[in-house]
């Protein structure tokens, strides 16, 4: 079977790479960086934190698993980062609504747990010492991050090992036959004809369009800011009700913040100089950065839109209208590529219908929009 997967990102890499190494022709085509939007963007947290609906937290817990196992068939590791989450509340409304979390996530079985702030801090000596006690600390042991550059890249070798074919083009439309049935993809470099059609794109989802299938996916803007090498360590990711941050590689540190992300720009995709400057200010704030009279600095922003179907939950199945084609599509890309890819290329060799994706199909209801 000839498969297309057009989008290089993360769950594109893993899916091509899952069907070429379970024996499918695969071409992966991508017109940009590998990983180089979204991706490259994410803040990359492995979780199921703040997810409560049954089916979706586990296939979230799956889709941390199965980082596991991916690891092992590589042979590779060091992009997974198994660390543990720190959450800190400053604040008595912020500590009831983590205790309340702590509470149910434990309930269901998901490691969580209660510290003090001394406990905390011998987990991340990094933490600066607050003016008062801080009215909680969470702490869930099975979270982590995944460096997204890194993985890709070892996906792209042994997707290549595998027989796959790298296509840096732009894909344009998707190609039917005369049934409906998709044959392929036309490209800015010429048409590449497939069996089946995987739509790995992210938040621009304009190529089933001709096929009557229109889902708006372009979520928020998402904005991240690295840091130069800074003399602490941080060892995990740390949340802050205003912050989050982890470690970036290098001694460096990766920020985040929901509300900075209302400051980048749109148009120019850039983060304003004082959006950023605000962000440092309060890793200042919150961390051990400034001692020794060390002032960080910022070394990278990095802008992307992200991919957000209409109501959260994932976009995966075939695309209604265009036998043969199939989309993928959901914001928390990085914690469910891998345990996707392994569904998705299931269901598209062997034929099946995961009963995990059911929920998640394309033509349910939020799918079709006009």
């Amino acid at each position: 079977m000839r498969i297309v997967v057009v989008g290089a990102g993360i769950i594109g890499t893993c899916v091509a790479y899952a069907l070429a190494v379970s024996g499918a022709e695969v071409v992966l085509v991508e017109a940009g960086t590998p990983g180089g939007a979204a991706s490259a963007t994410s803040y990359a947290w492995l979780n199921s934190n703040s997810f409560e609906d049954p089916a979706y937290h586990a296939l979230r817990v799956l889709g941390m698993s199965a980082y596991r196992d991916l690891a092992a068939e590589l042979g590779t590791g060091d992009w997974l980062h198994q660390t543990g989450s720190v959450h800190v509340a400053l604040r008595g409304s912020e500590a009831e609504t983590l205790r309340a979390r702590v509470a149910r996530k434990q309930a269901v079985g998901y490691p969580a747990e209660l510290l003090t702030l001394a406990e905390a801090a011998r987990l991340e000596p990094a933490l600066r010492r607050f003016p008062a006690e801080p009215a909680a600390v969470a702490y869930y042991s099975s979270e982590g991050y995944v460096d997204t550059t890194s993985l890709i890249g070892d996906l792209l070798v042994a997707f290549g090992a595998a027989g796959g074919a790298f296509v840096r083009s732009r894909a344009e439309a998707l190609l039917t036959d005369g049934t409906g049935m998709a044959a392929g993809v036309r490209t800015s470099n010429g048409d590449l004809g497939a069996d089946r059609v995987v739509l790995c794109t992210g938040a621009d989802t304009g190529l089933p369009a001709e096929a009557g299938f229109r889902l708006s996916a372009r979520g928020p803007i998402g904005a991240t800011v690295i840091t130069v090498p800074v003399p602490v360590r941080v060892s995990r990711l740390i949340h802050f009700p205003d912050l989050t941050v982890r470690p970036a590689g290098g001694g460096r540190l990766f920020l985040h913040a929901d509300d900075i992300d209302q400051h980048a720009d749109a148009d120019a995709m850039r983060l304003g100089d004082a959006a950023a400057a605000s962000l440092m200010g309060r890793a200042r704030e919150r961390l051990r950065l400034d001692e020794a009279g060390f002032d960080p600095a910022i070394a990278e922003v990095r802008v992307s839109y992200r991919p957000y179907p209409p109501d959260g939950f994932p976009v995966v199945g075939p695309v209604p209208g265009a036998t043969g084609a199939y989309l993928i599509c959901t914001h928390s890309g990085v914690t469910l590529a891998a345990i996707l890819a392994r569904l998705v290329t299931r269901e598209i060799l062997a034929g099946t219908d995961e009963p995990m994706l059911a929920p998640y199909r394309p033509d349910r209801a939020l799918g079709a929009m006009p």
